[in-house]
């Protein structure tokens, strides 16, 4: 099992990836790509650079600078996991994930994980569960299905929605994507710019449909434009 994050902040990286337990990150080999320079323009375009580093089976977690795996327990059971959901060694999963369900608005999270310094409210789970989409914050698969799939080959996404992307092209195939009871502190909230609502319109058209659900939130056209203004208004007033 190997562990990937691409930072642009060195001081973010101390503070959260590198300060996760300290058995992780002896005993499991952690990529780091520094992009403080911009070599990279896309999350998915620094993957695909990657991805010839790692055999076809290994497992590969995908992570942000800011998470900290925190417990041991729950990291060293990953590869169980992804026995339970692998198809002939393929699989997709996530530390946090939302999926649609009647009755609920913006669907329901699962994996109760904490960022920006409390709990998400998320459904505390026990075994994988299958949902819509996952979270960035932490991505887990392989080369062999990233490569079968043809996932993070849409550079567009640049630094958003580049899981949500992913779990898009695989339910198009008849895939489940899943989350696991890995538990992490996302330091950040995560961030919904500009550039997220667009991508999230983009989406919204590239795969059809009229809503997506995500962990910040369900996007739909109507829900994309409003959010947009609403972050544009806001930026102006604090200027």
């Amino acid at each position: 099992m190997q562990l990937l994050s691409i930072y642009n902040n060195k001081n973010i990286l101390n503070a959260g990836l590198l300060a996760s337990h300290s058995e992780i990150i002896t005993n499991v080999k952690f990529n780091l790509l520094d992009n403080q320079n911009g070599q990279w323009n896309s999350v998915a375009e620094a993957i695909i650079d990657f991805l010839q580093n790692v055999s076809e089976k290994e497992p590969l977690i995908i992570t942000h600078q800011d998470v900290i795996f925190y417990d041991k327990e729950s990291f060293f059971k990953i590869e169980e996991y992804l026995h339970e959901i692998s198809r002939d060694d393929f699989y997709f999963a996530g530390a946090a994930g939302r999926k649609n369900v009647k009755g609920y608005k913006e669907g329901v999270g699962l994996n109760n994980i904490i960022s920006g310094g409390r709990e998400t409210g998320f459904i505390r789970i026990e075994k994988p569960e299958k949902v819509d989409t996952i979270d960035e914050c932490v991505i887990i698969t392989n080369r062999k299905t990233i490569e079968k799939y043809n996932l993070f080959r849409e550079f567009k996404t640049r630094w958003h929605l580049y899981a949500v992307d992913a779990c898009l092209t695989l339910r198009e195939k008849m895939f489940d994507s899943y989350v696991i009871p890995v538990l992490i502190n996302h330091l950040s909230r995560g961030n919904c710019d500009a550039d997220f609502f667009s991508l999230g319109s983009y989406l919204l058209s590239k795969y059809n449909v009229k809503e997506i659900y995500t962990t910040n939130g369900k996007l739909t056209k109507i829900s994309v434009l409003l959010r947009k203004f609403k972050y544009s208004v806001k930026r102006k007033l604090n200027f």
